[in-house]
């Protein structure tokens, strides 16, 4: 009888084997990776398949006629829209404005006169927690910034009321605020 040769295998043969085939599976994901972003990267270079919008018709010149004279140039007119007794002003801002004189909504002002309650009480940081309730519904209301550095002022921290002092008068109009806030800031110098 003939004996086979068994091969032994191993933990250092199968760990070599183990190896071997990692390898060859990075390989391949890698190129397929690599395929991949190719085809991406390419498509990305050539740009859209639809084709490009058609080119614009040539402009007239306006201040020739057909027939090669000079022609006066008027004013573009403005078309009127019907029902619109607006007359057209000149000096007029294009862009659109912020309404910079409408009032505060009802529920800013019950928040303005719940907080100067809660300032003369001397529960200072109620106050102020209601005048930032009262700020996160609308930032331009110069007397909540007003309410702010007083009651910070009463809570000893100067910084923070010289600084919404300051806030409230970007925000205030000629007023008893703007004054109240100019004597607070002019206290801390």
């Amino acid at each position: 009888m003939e004996l086979k040769k068994v091969h032994k295998i191993t933990p250092v043969y199968r760990r070599q084997k183990a190896i071997i085939a990692w390898k060859f599976c990075r390989r391949l994901m890698f190129g397929s990776l690599l395929a991949v972003l190719i085809v991406f990267l390419n498509g990305c270079v050539s740009g859209p398949s639809y084709p490009p919008p058609s080119p614009l018709p040539p402009v007239p010149n306006p201040d020739t006629s057909d027939a090669g004279e000079a022609v006066e140039q008027q004013p573009p007119t403005k078309q009127q829209i019907p029902g619109d007794t607006r007359e057209e002003n000149p000096s007029r801002r294009i862009l659109p404005t912020i309404r910079e004189s409408a009032a505060p909504p009802a529920a800013v002002l019950s928040l303005v006169q719940e907080g100067w309650t809660l300032y003369r009480e001397g529960r200072w940081q109620e106050a102020i927690a209601t005048a930032e309730r009262g700020l996160r519904i609308q930032r331009r209301v110069a007397e909540l910034y007003l309410l702010l550095a007083r009651a910070y002022l009463a809570l000893d921290d100067p910084d923070q009321a010289r600084a919404f002092a300051h806030q409230g008068l970007r925000y205030s109009r000629n007023g008893s605020v703007t004054e109240q806030l100019q004597t607070l800031l002019s206290s801390f110098n």
